[in-house]
């Protein structure tokens, strides 16, 4: 994995005591990051629930709105961790396919082609991590510079019960607490999120390589190895599909519900401050949900020119029978490849992601109506 362009995606999940991988340590060692594990659950667990009972309990539309979005990103986070704790083994299992010799390259050529797209894997990881610092930045410090600042003793985040002015130590707590929840959701988020977008760029960079490989199959045995290839692609693909496409929907129908929350809160803000702190908030929300869509549009794309690269070979002429044979149906099955899908129904594509903004501004037009009488 750490050959694959995804390790700073890794040292965050471990970071963030939701990835222990390290079969050296000692049974202290994993005792110790086991309870770390737990407490950083426990932690995020109860200030969900507290968001979530001060959620029902609001009557103006405007803090429900802000409490239902903070929520959603909480919940997600939540489930993040849960799902690498659960699927561990299934995680670096899947992974392990793509060391395997069919899917290693032969040559300098190949090694490029796979090279470029480890690097363009591990510029999203990082890119969308500094993205997603420099939003939490503004959000970390916006409260502070409207309505009085540190004067009204403004909190990030507000949740029933545990705002109290004249207590400066309740004050201090809450502000270390909801610090603390952001330092450790929005790495997860973010790393996380490349994880996915990550293994979709490496499946593209196999179907490079399947390309390539197809151009100057000039035998049976490299068609063969051809098809083991595309095999092993196809295995990839599903494993990605199974380990994370529930929670994929989840996120994206999260996404959805923060979206719409954000451009109410754009709409309705008068303050630039508020605006632009909330208008940081949307960009990464849609960068995300763009991660997902796009990469998964272009997994898509790259199967189906499978079938494309199997009539583009040099010496399609002088093939043998049986060579032919298996580069059609080489070619029959890359049109029946699923596309990657969210929950098995909903397709990660380009018009996935804009159906999901229709979305989001239907709610949006439907909750200023109601908030309006």
């Amino acid at each position: 994995m750490e050959s694959l362009g995804l390790e700073l995606n890794f040292k965050v999940f471990r970071l963030l005591g939701a990835w222990n991988s390290s079969g050296s340590q000692n049974g202290t060692t994993r005792f110790l990051y086991f309870l770390y594990t737990i407490i950083v659950l426990m932690v995020i667990f109860i200030y969900l629930m507290l968001l979530i009972v001060d959620t029902f309990f609001q009557k103006d539309i405007t803090t429900l709105v802000g409490n239902l979005n903070i929520s959603c990103v909480v919940t997600a986070c939540y489930f993040k961790i849960v799902l690498l704790l659960i699927k561990h083994k299934e995680i670096i299992e899947m992974m392990k396919i793509l060391e395997l010799n069919d899917c290693k390259p032969n040559n300098e050529i190949e090694r490029d082609i796979l090279h470029g797209y480890k690097d363009r894997a591990r510029f999203t990881s990082k890119m969308f991590l500094i993205f997603s610092a420099i939003t939490v930045s503004v959000l970390m410090i916006a409260p502070f510079t409207y309505n009085g600042g540190l004067e009204k003793r403004n909190l990030l985040f507000r949740v029933r019960g545990s705002h109290d002015e004249k207590n400066l130590f309740i004050y201090v707590i809450t502000n270390l607490h909801d610090l603390f929840l952001v330092g450790f959701g929005m790495p997860l988020n973010a790393s996380f999120d490349t994880l996915i977008a990550g293994l979709m760029v490496l499946t593209c960079g196999q179907y490079e390589l399947l390309y390539d490989r197809l151009r100057h199959a000039t035998t049976y045995s490299k068609i063969c190895n051809c098809v083991r290839h595309h095999q092993c692609i196809l295995k990839f693909s599903k494993c990605i599909d199974d380990l994370f496409g529930t929670l994929v929907f989840v996120q994206c129908f999260m996404s959805m519900i923060i979206v719409c929350c954000l451009i109410y809160i754009v709409a309705l803000m008068k303050s630039v401050v508020n605006r632009f702190e909330s208008g940081c908030f949307l960009s990464v929300m849609l960068v995300q949900l763009l991660l997902y869509c796009w990469n998964g549009n272009e997994v898509f794309s790259m199967s189906q020119g499978v079938a494309t690269s199997t009539l583009n070979n040099e010496e399609w002429c002088n093939l043998s029978i049986r060579s032919k044979k298996a580069l059609l149906m080489m070619s029959i099955r890359s049109y029946n490849t699923e596309q990657l899908k969210a929950s098995s129904f909903l397709n990660l594509s380009l018009t996935t992601y804009m159906m999901i903004l229709k979305t989001s501004y239907s709610m949006f037009t439907l909750l200023q109506q109601v908030s309006s009488d």
